[in-house]
């Protein structure tokens, strides 16, 4: 404003008006003396009053006033010039004003492209926050429901355990659906935002559904313990509400809310997916799994390094057993339970490599979390997890390993673990040890 001030304060429209310009009188004359001097008296000379003297007389309220030669042309000369000269002043002044005009336009422009401008920054940081909001409630009920998935294979739990740890991830959940019920989205997301808050509510009601489903399942078990199909129904038509869940927030309130982002122009911004059930626990939700699981509580069996409540006396066989190693690509079988691979056998590996490890579940429990370990001489490849092994099923876990694991001057030593159950009898069959001629081939 201090600058447009100045140039206000410099500009000069020379508005003021003309001042009246200043006659210049002749000498007054005398009365008419002979001598016809300086003065004019009405004599012949050259004094004052002779005829042939080009002053004018003019007589104005009984004093006189006389203008001379020079008066004359100074009133010549404001008539032409003069006159020129305050024409030009006005054509001066009224550019001055057209300046004035285009700046006070330009200034009215910019002040409205600012407002404007201020206007749509307030709308885009709108949407940006509003989808910073939506997508933080969606990982939270995301991270929830992996726990989800992850409490069906926990080790060593039993009913109760599962029942507790399920009602607890309820509660948490309509904390998540609290919350997505105060964020309010700006614009076309205001009628869409209430989708993300019922597929919310939906989760954390569908969690205490299949608690209360599998606590009623248990206690309506058979005299041998087993869940009946009654049971298992009652809990897969529980889990339901959870896979509803996904499509509502899918079909209802992400893939619009994606649509309302993109005819708002905002860029860079997207609503973030959520699935609460992920695809392995969709696997678990099946009837057989769901039953050989629950009888794994009941049991107290869990897998793994885990199976502390396991009643180890109830007549239940439990363990795993190694079946097979092979190297990949090279499909060589470098191992058997058999007996039918001879030590050192000699294998081309190329950059990468897989080392492919069969196990099966020898007894008479499902198990959960089943872990497989492998080296390759002094190095220690990442440990494999079966998250779910039923009784008499036979998986397979791969562990990739490059060339420069190997030793090409001589043997190599390679082991195969799968961590025994706490029940188990057995354990020599979950260890294999044996040596590989490795020899460097093609890709």
């Amino acid at each position: 404003m201090l600058i447009i001030n100045s140039f206000f304060e410099d500009l000069d429209f020379d508005m003021e008006p003309d001042q009246p310009r200043r006659r210049r009188f002749g000498r007054r004359g005398g009365g008419g003396g002979d001598d016809g001097g300086r003065r004019g008296g009405g004599g012949d000379d050259d004094g004052g009053g002779g005829d042939d003297h080009d002053d004018v007389f003019a007589t104005q309220g009984g004093s006189t006033s006389v203008w001379d030669d020079n008066t004359r042309r100074d009133d010549d000369d404001d008539e032409d010039g003069g006159g020129r000269g305050r024409g030009g002043a006005r054509g001066q002044g009224l550019q001055r004003l057209l300046i004035l005009a285009g700046v006070l336009v330009l200034v009215l422009g910019i002040g409205i492209w600012q407002v404007r401008s201020c206007q749509r920054q307030q709308e885009v940081d709108g949407y940006r926050d509003y989808a910073k909001q939506a997508n933080a409630v969606a990982k939270q009920s995301t991270d929830l429901g992996k726990q989800f998935g992850d409490a069906w294979i926990k080790q060593g739990q039993q009913v109760d355990d599962f029942v507790a740890t399920l009602s607890d991830l309820a509660t948490k959940q309509k904390a998540v659906a609290d919350s997505a019920g105060r964020v309010q989205g700006p614009g076309a997301l205001d009628q869409i935002d209430t989708f993300e808050t019922q597929a919310m509510q939906l989760r954390a009601t569908g969690l205490k559904a299949v608690a209360d489903a599998v606590q009623k399942a248990n206690a309506d078990a058979g005299k041998d313990g087993e869940i009946t199909d009654e049971g298992v129904r009652g809990i897969i038509k529980a889990a339901a509400r959870l896979n509803a869940s996904d499509a509502v927030y899918q079909d209802s309130f992400r893939t619009p809310a994606q649509a309302a982002l993109k005819d708002a122009g905002i860029d860079g911004t997207t609503i973030e997916e959520s699935q609460f059930v992920s695809d392995d626990t969709i696997d678990l939700l099946t009837a057989d799994r769901i039953k050989s699981l629950i009888g794994a509580w009941k049991l107290g069996s869990g897998g793994g390094t885990g199976g502390t409540a396991a009643q180890c006396d109830d007549g239940q066989a439990r363990g795993t057993q190694l079946v097979s190693v092979v190297v990949s690509p090279a499909d060589a079988t470098v191992w058997s339970n058999d007996g039918s691979v001879a030590d050192a056998p000699e294998v081309q590996v190329s950059t990468d490599n897989q080392l492919k490890v069969a196990l099966i579940n020898s007894g008479d429990v499902t198990l959960t979390q089943v872990q497989i370990k492998a080296t390759i001489g002094d190095e220690k490849l990442p440990t494999q997890v079966v998250p779910v092994l039923d009784v008499d099923k036979e998986t397979t876990v791969s562990f990739p390993f490059a060339a420069d694991a190997v030793d090409f001057a001589g043997e190599t030593r390679v082991t195969a673990t799968v961590e025994p159950d706490a029940c188990e009898s057995n354990k020599e069959n979950n260890l294999a040890k044996f040596n590989v001629l490795f020899q460097l081939g093609g890709q």
